[in-house]
């Protein structure tokens, strides 16, 4: 169940960190209880393309299931190939999630399908002197925000490979891509990509968040 993103909503990488077993899941919780507790703190999440391309449908309907009452937006990343079967299990994925199916994170230029693109919100992401060789081919900047030698367009969505360690960096950070987003558009989703994340620098930038009003 999820509706229109009013805030500024953090996420990691993935839920399943075996680092996290210790430093942000309580000692001895079942493997298939922890999204439930990942989304008392974290309203988004990334999935790693290699956990969500092998999803069956028992899978999917678990997960929604599991999640039925909570406000939480997925996003699913997706390296440059794109086969028949992973643009199924996407639209499946979308199918059982509905809204909260939100966006896809896209490595590379080529346009997705058509169906793809119009259920999903499709950010592309590139390095930067990649992005410079093939902008004149890339469509969707009417949205565009750099950093750390990343280049994001398409539909808005924050993301940085890592995240640092000061509250005062995450707090920049923060405020260069909340003045990048399009004046209709004051509120999304900021995923970082590092998947040994230290949850606690997680938390700490959901508070930054928070303070700084978005």
């Amino acid at each position: 169940m999820s509706g229109e993103i009013e805030n500024l909503l953090v996420g990691a990488f993935g839920w399943h960190s075996t680092g996290w077993e210790e430093t942000f899941y309580p000692e001895d919780m079942p493997q298939d209880w922890r999204l439930d507790y990942y989304s008392q703190y974290f309203q988004t999440v990334l999935v790693p393309y290699s956990e969500w391309r092998n999803w069956t449908a028992t899978t999917i309907e678990e997960l929604v299931a599991s999640l039925e009452e909570a406000v939480f937006y997925w996003v699913f990343d997706l390296p440059e190939s794109l086969d028949s079967e992973t643009d199924k299990t996407l639209r499946q994925i979308k199918a059982h999630f509905q809204a909260s199916a939100y966006g896809i994170l896209y490595h590379g230029f080529k346009r997705l399908t058509e169906e793809l693109t119009s259920i999903y919100q499709v950010t592309y992401l590139a390095d930067e002197s990649t992005f410079e060789a093939n902008a004149p081919h890339a469509g969707g900047l009417e949205w565009v925000w750099r950093q750390n030698g990343l280049v994001l367009w398409g539909a808005p969505l924050g993301y940085v490979s890592d995240l640092p360690d000061d509250g005062r960096a995450q707090a920049d950070l923060l405020r260069k891509f909340m003045a990048s987003l399009p004046e209709s558009c004051q509120a999304g989703l900021f995923l970082v990509g590092n998947p040994h994340l230290d949850m606690a620098q997680l938390k700490n930038l959901k508070v930054v968040a928070e303070l700084l009003g978005y």
